[in-house]
């Protein structure tokens, strides 16, 4: 089974919408079939905290983003599920604003 991570900064609204987006993504491209597995792991922190985070790494070198995500949950004491780079085939970072107008 294939996994699909979904960074994400909330935990309520950004489930709800990666749903959506999955749900209408795997339908319309006829990806039923598929063996996906999506897993959304919400921050609940704001996307700011993840960047500043990112640049105490090389990007080009040392960046692992789920050790980076990782460490993010452990800072705030939660379990992070043994989760690893190698779990995912694909990781996405969603910021997701509702209600506001971006400039």
């Amino acid at each position: 089974m294939s996994k699909i991570a979904f960074i994400v900064e909330g935990k309520k609204t950004e489930k709800v919408v990666i749903k959506s987006f999955m749900d209408n993504f795997m339908n319309s491209n006829n990806f039923n079939e598929l063996d996906i597995e999506e897993i959304v792991l919400p921050m609940e922190t704001n996307i700011y905290t993840l960047y500043k985070k990112m640049k105490e790494y090389d990007f080009f070198e040392d960046l692992d983003i789920i050790n980076i995500i990782e460490e993010v949950f452990r800072s705030k004491g939660k379990s992070f599920e043994g989760y690893k780079k190698d779990t995912f085939g694909e990781i996405y970072l969603f910021l997701i604003t509702i209600g506001t107008q971006m400039m």
